[in-house]
C-alpha cells in the first residue's frame, strides 16, 4: 500500500486522519501506530505545533498557503513528509507526519501541504 498526501479537511473539533490509515481508536498506543508505519516502509514524526504557531496560520498551511513566515518555517521543517493525521487538544495541535523510508526513497514523497 502506498500513502500519499491528500486534501486535509478537519472536523469541527480540529481533527483529521488520512483515509488510508487503519481505523484506530482514540486510545491506540503510539507504538502500535509506529509499528504500522514501519511495516508499510514509512518513517514517522510527531510534531506539536499549536503553542508556537497561531491556529489561523496552521489552518492556512494545511490548506497549502505558505505565505506567512511561520508557515514557511513549518514547510521547511516538514519537507519530504506528508500529513497523516491532525489532532487538536485545548492548547495544542499535533501533526503525525509520514514519508517513505530510506529503503523506499525511489518513491517520491508529495509535499506535506495540500489544498483543502
Amino acid at each position: 500500500m502506498t500513502l500519499k498526501a491528500v486534501p486535509i479537511k478537519r472536523d469541527p473539533d480540529g481533527h483529521w486522519k488520512h483515509p488510508g490509515l487503519p481505523d484506530w481508536s482514540d486510545d491506540t498506543p503510539s507504538h502500535e501506530m509506529e509499528a504500522w508505519a514501519m511495516m508499510n516502509n514509512l518513517e514517522s514524526q510527531v510534531m506539536a505545533i499549536g503553542q508556537r504557531i497561531k491556529t489561523k496560520v496552521i489552518d492556512q498551511w494545511l490548506a497549502g498557503d505558505t505565505s506567512h513566515p511561520d508557515a514557511q518555517a513549518l514547510q521547511k521543517t516538514t519537507q519530504g513528509y506528508f500529513v497523516a493525521a491532525v489532532s487538536k487538544s485545548e492548547d495544542q495541535v499535533f501533526l503525525w507526519l509520514l514519508k517513505p523510508s530510506q529503503t523506499e526513497q525511489g518513491a517520491s514523497a508529495d509535499e506535506v501541504h495540500t489544498a483543502a
